[in-house]
């Protein structure tokens, strides 16, 4: 068995036991779940998931089982932002009112981003695994390892709610689980596709990329500081592009305003992708036009576009857990 569908298996059985708290027998022939698994099982031992438990008749999820079983859910987590490329036009071109001045790729911070949509369209692809590639593509030699579409795929699948379809364990034991994790890596749509008709595929997949990973901050809604209430802030930009100085929501004060008597503390300039990045409200610093893989954070960057402009190195760590060799 491949190593993927190893880690499909391995993952499915800890998390049946590790949620439901159960101890796994041994020889499980009297078990309708478990039975067609024995030998995986007995191979889930042998790569110390698994323990004997005192008893002498069952197995019990040993650490090694545990921290694999938070590394795929740790992948879970990750994926769930890639899910703002579920459904993307990539004919869609903004019009005047939706792009910013000076760039007619950007789209307003104070906009949803139409080109990434709520449903599947004629004119939609689904660019999922397509960025993870683009930016697994970028940091090559930057982390060990390499993507393994597979086991993103599954993750997909347990994001969609995969657990609780209805004939999950027979899917798996006869592999139809398998056939369609297969079928879905060798149709899904590639990076290298994106310009269709010309060689700047790199070029508008970082554009997506970037612009995607900017979607996610806004459609999260995590930006009033008031933790019950999370409103898209931008929503009540006015005219000058200033927002208000308390949330219209919930009425949080979303400034500080300086003592009279002290002078006003000097912020500190933070780069970001683009004149136009969002920024939530408690960071409300000045932000410039700046290639952040110039910026000293002791790191060494290409220049590619990548997600998080507060911290430089967050794309290589999430790739990093997507390649990461679990068994």
């Amino acid at each position: 068995m491949d190593n993927w569908k190893k880690e499909i298996v391995f993952t499915t059985v800890l998390y049946h036991a590790i949620e439901k708290g159960l101890a796994l027998p041994i020889d499980p022939k009297n078990d309708d779940v478990l039975e067609p698994f024995t030998a995986d099982l007995q191979d889930m031992y042998n790569h110390d998931l698994l323990k004997f438990s005192d008893d002498g008749i069952h197995y019990l999820v040993d650490q090694k089982g545990i921290d694999f079983l938070a590394s795929m859910v740790k992948i879970y987590h990750l994926v769930i932002d890639f899910n703002i490329f579920t459904y993307v036009d990539l004919r869609r071109v903004l019009n005047k009112d939706e792009h910013i001045e000076d760039d007619e790729n950007e789209c307003w911070n104070y906009l949803y981003d139409p080109r990434f949509c709520d449903k599947e369209s004629d004119d939609t692809e689904d660019l999922r695994l397509a960025m993870m590639f683009y930016l697994s593509e970028q940091l090559k030699g930057k982390v060990e390892g390499s993507l393994n579409a597979y086991r993103v795929v599954f993750v997909q699948m347990m994001v969609d709610g995969l657990f609780n379809q209805d004939h999950f364990w027979w899917r798996l034991k006869t592999e139809e689980l398998f056939n369609d994790v297969e079928r879905i890596v060798d149709s899904a749509f590639k990076w290298t596709e994106i310009d269709r008709d010309g060689p700047n595929s790199a070029h508008f997949a970082g554009l997506y990329y970037q612009f995607g990973m900017t979607e996610v901050n806004k459609r999260n809604g995590d930006c009033c500081q008031n933790e019950d209430c999370k409103i898209p802030l931008f929503y009540y930009l006015d005219n000058n592009g200033d927002y208000p100085a308390d949330c219209p929501a919930c009425g949080e004060e979303l400034y500080d305003e300086p003592e009279a008597d002290e002078p006003e503390e000097e912020l500190e300039v933070i780069p970001a992708i683009s004149s136009n990045h969002f920024n939530n409200h408690d960071d409300c610093h000045e932000v410039i036009e700046q290639p952040m893989w110039t910026c000293d954070y002791g790191y060494d960057y290409d220049d590619y576009y990548y997600y998080d402009s507060y911290n430089p190195v967050a794309d290589a760590l999430a790739i990093g857990i997507l390649c990461a060799v679990l068994i």
